[in-house]
């Protein structure tokens, strides 16, 4: 198991880099409407759609920059 590269950490939060196993975890965030009202008005984005567009963005990206992502 790969080691988890922590970004920024508080009392309350945790960041870190993005992994391939996250899926669940955005699909879950952007499937909740109190969440996502303020970004998508509380349109969620099908499954699909962050499996194969939205992650392997964020992971790209942060290959492509890294301590930017």
């Amino acid at each position: 198991m790969s080691r988890v590269q922590v970004l920024l950490e508080s009392e309350r939060l945790v960041l870190r880099r993005f992994r391939k196993d996250d899926a669940e975890n955005l699909y879950r965030q952007d499937s909740d409407p109190d969440v996502m009202r303020f970004l998508s008005r509380g349109t969620p984005t099908p499954r699909d759609v962050i499996e194969t567009q939205i992650l392997p963005r964020f992971l790209c990206y942060d290959e492509r920059t890294p301590g930017f992502g």
